[in-house]
């Protein structure tokens, strides 16, 4: 069962998959947003309510990510037909981005790395500055 805040979470990550933004609107500190955000986005009743809110909203528009993706590579490809490559771009980057192709944060944890991680902190020996 979610909590009030999770609940709202849901509804707010959905506007526009800012997770920090989100937290922030679902009333969460502002302060640790990002923490907060990437932790609810971790428990799995909270992925399941994120899985059937999205179940729900495709369902009450009748479309699906499979009809949204096949309109924008259509639409690139009518932009690029007329010579617009900005918009091709642009839906192209829309549909990777939709695949997984980038990032929008990095985040390193040194902790995974292996036993001796910090001696990659050090720097390396034998070599001056």
């Amino acid at each position: 069962m979610l909590t009030p805040k999770q609940a709202r979470f849901v509804e707010e990550y959905l506007v526009d998959g800012n997770g920090a933004a989100a937290a922030r609107r679902a009333g969460y500190s502002p302060k640790r947003a990002d923490q907060l955000a990437l932790q609810t986005l971790r428990n799995a009743e909270v992925q399941t309510a994120l899985d059937e809110r999205r179940a729900q909203l495709s369902a009450q528009i009748g479309r699906t990510i499979a009809d949204a993706m096949a309109d924008i590579r259509r639409r690139g490809q009518l932009a690029e037909d007329a010579g617009e490559f900005t918009a091709a771009i642009r839906a192209a980057e829309l549909e990777a981005k939709h695949l997984g192709a980038f990032e929008d944060r990095v985040t390193h944890n040194l902790g995974t790395v292996g036993p001796d991680w910090r001696a990659l902190l050090r720097p390396a020996q034998g070599l001056e500055a």
